[in-house]
């Protein structure tokens, strides 16, 4: 919620090059927590498979639309995600 418009605002990327820094940025921080996972016995096979998929065909079907979307409409999208999310988040 935050990276994007820091990496877009204050930094100065272009949309579409902020949207993918901040995917590159989870990165580190997910293999973290997978590791933080395994050690504590919380991991899940079955579930991490599942997901695993979904993150695969995600990123791919992303990568794919992100290249071919103006960036007006990424950014309407962007704030209707995050719009959503904090009504969620209230609810």
């Amino acid at each position: 919620m935050f990276c994007v418009p820091t990496l877009s605002n204050i930094v100065g990327l272009p949309e579409k090059k902020a949207h993918a820094t901040a995917i590159l940025i989870m990165l580190p921080l997910s293999i973290v927590s997978f590791v933080i996972y395994i050690i504590m016995g919380a991991f899940d096979g079955m579930t991490t498979l599942k997901v695993t998929i979904g993150f695969v065909i995600g990123s791919a079907v992303g990568a794919l639309i992100l290249k071919n979307i103006k960036n007006i409409v990424l950014n309407i999208i962007f704030a209707v995600v995050i719009i959503a999310s904090g009504i969620k988040l209230l609810i």
